[in-house]
């Protein structure tokens, strides 16, 4: 059977590839990072039939199918799929060309652009339900080409408090207000339920702890996790005490300390640190490098880039009175995120994208990069975005890992990312589900049904 250089089918098209389609498919002599594993294994060997991974090995430990497609990815590197656990699908965007987007559209986009980059799960955590309402009806009925979404229906928050402009949000101030609200969320079948408990600086009131903690245990009994959009520590050591499952943010009023560890530790609470969301505020104080990723070009309108990269914008940001507070919340955030790590705490990945400057799919690499300097190693940093990740979405059965029985759901890179975590950016190859993803069709909006 001839072998298949990835790069040169890649270079070619896909005709490469689509010519024959075996049940089949090998990928020889990768450095594998699989996402569980402390270590990565060289001149590995991945089986993967109909979509789903059967074997791996080191190459030459089983034998390969007469009629296998056999891909040689010899000095490059393969992850998991990325796995999304906080962004906001339904945000407005720019298209590619600058038409005007429904909102349906908005969403097939914003997924068009995370599995351009490798992000194959993402979880549109609160604010949106209608219009993913609406896509995933579209979804059902046809076949869509971007990563998988799950997403988090309507949240809760106080009255007047956070999120005050979007009417559709849930406001309960009792216990059984809190439960109401999650039950009205059922028939939509949300994957989370999502709450607000964030005063902005003793500006705004808070969901009360009776509440919320209603809110937290009516999910538990419908086996869905509780997210929670926090900002403080002590907040989020009661909500911690109330059960909740996750920390959508960071913690950033000061640094973590014995007692919440401990807390989080005993309640299996996982950390969201959402990094590049904080960090938005100030993101473009100077252009960013990010900007010239190949990818953004091709997935973005460019005068949105344009203007966002631009020297007055530049010069907005630097004038922002937010920016040095921001800017010190996120060194705070980032030593947290450390200590967590440190602790054994487990963190997934997040970027609370839906301000418009936090990029789809670019945003979710520059996150890694993030906690890489924040003090996470770069496997520390991959594995909170694969199986951490899943786990939090409970999808880990199938997705997360590159394990016997699980999805094929493959990043080939061009370079190995414990060198480098900016490597992860390198990408030679996105996998979805055992299929070679067109990522130029991706990137022109042309690769879903109907188009």
């Amino acid at each position: 059977m001839k072998t298949i250089l990835l790069a040169g089918a890649l270079a070619g098209g896909l005709a490469a590839l689509s010519a024959q389609t075996p049940a089949t498919t090998v990928f020889e002599g990768a450095t594998l990072i699989d996402g569980v594993s402390a270590a990565p294994l060289t001149n590995s060997a991945i089986e993967v039939r109909n979509g789903t991974i059967t074997r791996v090995g080191k190459r030459g430990s089983f034998p390969v199918d007469a009629g296998a497609r056999r891909i040689d990815v010899t000095g490059k590197t393969i992850i998991p799929g990325l796995i999304n656990v906080h962004s906001h699908l339904a945000s407005a965007r720019p298209a590619p060309d600058g038409a005007a987007t429904p909102p349906g559209g908005v969403i097939e986009r914003n997924a068009d652009r995370y599995l351009y980059y490798g992000v194959t799960h993402v979880m549109s955590l609160g604010t949106d339900a209608a219009d993913m309402d609406a896509y995933r009806h579209d979804e059902d009925a046809k076949a869509l080409s971007g990563a998988y979404i799950l997403f988090a229906g309507y949240g809760s928050s106080a009255p007047g408090g956070w999120q005050g402009a979007n009417k559709n949000l849930h406001r309960p101030t009792t216990p059984e207000e809190g439960r109401e609200a999650v039950r009205a969320e059922l028939p939509r079948h949300v994957d989370a339920i999502k709450f607000w408990v964030d005063s902005d600086h003793g500006k705004l009131p808070q969901l009360a702890p009776e509440v919320y903690g209603a809110i937290i245990d009516e999910a538990h009994k419908h086996q869905l996790k509780a997210f929670c959009h926090m900002f403080g520590l002590e907040d989020s050591k009661e909500l911690i005490r109330r059960g909740l499952d996750v920390l959508a943010h960071s913690i950033r009023d000061k640094e973590i300390d014995a007692e919440f560890i401990k807390l989080a530790k005993e309640h299996g609470t996982v950390a969201v640190p959402a990094l590049v969301g904080h960090a938005s505020v100030y993101a473009y104080e100077k252009r960013p490098e990010f900007l010239d990723d190949p990818g953004v070009a091709l997935l973005f309108d460019k005068k949105f880039i344009d203007e966002l990269g631009s020297a007055e914008n530049q010069a907005k940001v630097a004038a922002d009175p937010r920016v040095p507070v921001v800017r010190g919340e996120v060194a705070i955030a980032m030593k947290n995120a450390a200590a967590m790590a440190k602790a054994g705490i487990p963190i997934a990945l997040g970027t609370d994208m839906g301000p418009v400057n936090v990029l789809q799919g670019i945003g979710d690499h520059v996150e890694l990069e993030m906690l890489v300097q924040s003090g996470l190693t770069p496997m520390q940093a991959i594995h909170a975005a694969t199986i951490n990740s899943a786990k939090v979405l409970k999808l880990d059965k199938t997705s997360g890992s590159i394990e016997k029985g699980k999805s094929a759901d493959l990043i080939v890179l061009s370079a190995n990312p414990l060198e480098n975590i900016r490597n992860t950016r390198k990408i030679d190859g996105v996998w979805f589900r055992g299929q070679l993803i067109d990522r130029a069709a991706l990137a022109k909006g042309t690769a879903r049904a109907g188009n």
